[in-house]
């Protein structure tokens, strides 16, 4: 199985320019997209989102199916599949919006638009929450029309998420744990056997072993597996925001170790669940480049897939509000109140909102340090952290992100790369160790802390790149900066 790339991209804040539809704008920024060398393009299901905005002006801008169809096709023809992220417990929604596109496309008359609000008034009960017999079989109805729907406009993969209530948890039978996600592989497969399919989730504990069972028992229902679990690590609800700052590299370890080492398994370390993982852990100002860069460098370098954020590869921080309440919070008040009657202040309860909460992942992209047309929230340093500036700065987090793909995929270190390392935690230090032969070994060294850590001594090693990319390194350094991350060379030929 090849290890593959995914760029998550939120296809509302990716462009700031205006007069142009969400199509037509990622089409302009298509030489952007091929410089990121990924290829898997992860966007929204349109479907979902024509549904929840139907009455308002943005239909339009997101039901335009011919510009669509002209993204997937420029997109492919530049070896980069697009994929919608489909979720299955609301396949319903997505389904009332389809009947609607196709009624605007056929030119329906106002007769059959009421008969759009019938279907809509049965449809519209409840979410799939529940895997009864009527709901599995309507579920496989809805799901052949919507694959089928995109499948026409050429697309060949497919994200699938909030699926987790299909696992039969009553049975250890494997076939009939999953056999309900092994219908949905089929119909997938069976409308068009190219289309990949890969399963969305963040409970990790369902799919922990789940690829060296699936192999044993020739049971095949996946083509690659997508874990968000790390991206909110430890933060399970607000009061987790609030007592939770730093990065618990133990805790990150434990759960990334299991999935480091298979190509199937997609990790990131952002999502949509909370804000910028930079802002969460790279101590902000202070070493915001160096953590981005040693955590890019710890999602992609050990056996993995991986995924980005759009963001991470510059390294957004997030952003700054001037008003508490554009952080959407209707609680605000009595959370706030809650929080002090626990000797927690207004300003630490203010700053966790705007560290963690996921409606700051809401601005636009930037392109350009041009801070005009923001909605309500400013990120921070766009000076300093836009497109423009991270193309031509030397020491950017984009372009130490490029390297690692070079790296990775065309140099004459990527051979090391195709083994299966050795990882392992010592004192907060994290390695992951590839070798050819006893003499040819590549070691990489991550200190993912905010204080220095003992790196030992690596005897015959040379220094392949660091996070500090513009420091002078006259030996191995006998201890790592704070998020000073190696990449350590060992080849006697």
């Amino acid at each position: 199985m090849k290890k593959i790339s995914i760029y998550e991209l939120n296809l509302s804040t990716f462009n700031n320019k205006k007069g142009l539809n969400k199509y037509l704008s990622i089409i302009e920024k298509i030489e952007y997209l091929k410089s990121l060398n990924i290829d898997i393009l992860a966007i929204d299901d349109i479907l979902l989102k024509c549904y929840e905005i139907n009455r308002n002006y943005e239909f339009n801008d997101w039901s335009n199916l011919q510009d669509f169809k002209k993204l997937v096709e420029l997109c492919s023809a530049n070896n980069i599949k697009i994929m919608p992220t489909i979720n299955i417990a609301k396949l319903k929604k997505s389904i009332i919006a389809k009947k609607h596109l196709i009624s605007i496309y056929r030119n329906k008359s106002s007769e059959n638009e009421s008969n759009k609000n019938d279907i809509e008034s049965y449809l519209l009960t409840q979410e799939f929450l529940v895997p009864t017999i009527e709901n599995i079989s309507n579920l496989s109805v809805f799901l052949k029309e919507i694959i089928s729907f995109y499948s026409v406009l050429g697309i060949k993969g497919f994200i699938l998420e909030d699926f987790e209530f299909l696992i039969n948890k009553k049975t250890n039978n494997m076939k009939s744990k999953f056999s309900f996600l092994l219908d949905i592989y089929r119909i997938i497969k069976h409308i068009n056997f190219s289309s990949m399919v890969i399963w969305k989730t963040k409970q990790y504990n369902d799919f922990l072993n789940i690829i060296d069972i699936a192999n044993q028992n020739d049971l095949i229902f996946f083509d690659y597996i997508y874990l968000t679990h790390l991206s909110d690590i430890n933060l399970k609800n607000s009061w987790d925001w609030i007592k939770f700052n730093k990065l618990n590299v133990k805790k990150l370890f434990e759960l990334w170790k299991p999935f480091c080492n298979n190509e199937q398994y997609i990790l990131s370390l952002s999502s949509n669940y909370s804000g910028w993982v930079v802002n969460k852990y790279g101590d902000n100002l202070s070493f915001y480049k160096e953590s981005a860069k040693s955590l890019l460098m710890f999602l992609m370098l050990a056996k993995n897939s991986y995924s980005l954020y759009n963001g991470d590869e510059l390294g957004i921080l997030g952003t700054d509000s001037n008003n508490i309440f554009n952080l959407n919070n209707i609680n605000f008040n009595e959370e706030k109140r809650f929080y002090q009657s626990r000797n927690i202040s207004s300003q630490k309860y203010i700053e966790s909102q705007i560290k963690f909460n996921p409606i700051t992942l809401q601005i636009e992209f930037p392109w350009t340090n041009n801070i005009q047309n923001l909605d309500f929230i400013q990120p921070k340093l766009r000076n300093k952290i836009n497109v423009e500036q991270q193309l031509t700065s030397k020491d950017s987090t984009f372009n130490f992100y490029s390297n690692l793909v070079r790296i990775l995929n065309k140099s004459k270190y990527s051979i090391y790369f195709k083994g299966f390392p050795k990882v392992l935690l010592c004192n907060n230090l994290i390695s992951i160790e590839y070798s050819t032969s006893e003499n040819r070994k590549l070691l990489i060294l991550l200190n993912l802390n905010s204080f220095p850590i003992k790196s030992y001594i690596w005897n015959q090693y040379l220094i392949l790149s660091s996070s500090y990319t513009n420091k002078y390194y006259s030996s191995i350094p006998e201890y790592l900066s704070p998020y000073e991350c190696l990449i350590l060379i060992k080849d006697n030929n």
